[in-house]
């Protein structure tokens, strides 16, 4: 989780590159901060 929120951070959004090993943790993890940004947005 340290290296995902660190690409969300560095990219300042939830278009991530995945994590090699972790592809479904990391897609969820960028659907959970897309999700958030979008309720945070409206």
């Amino acid at each position: 989780m340290p290296i995902l929120r660190q690409e969300v951070l560095n990219a300042q959004s939830a278009h991530i590159d995945t994590v090699s090993g972790a592809s479904y943790t990391s897609y969820g993890y960028a659907w959970s901060v897309q999700s958030a940004l979008d309720k945070a947005g409206a």
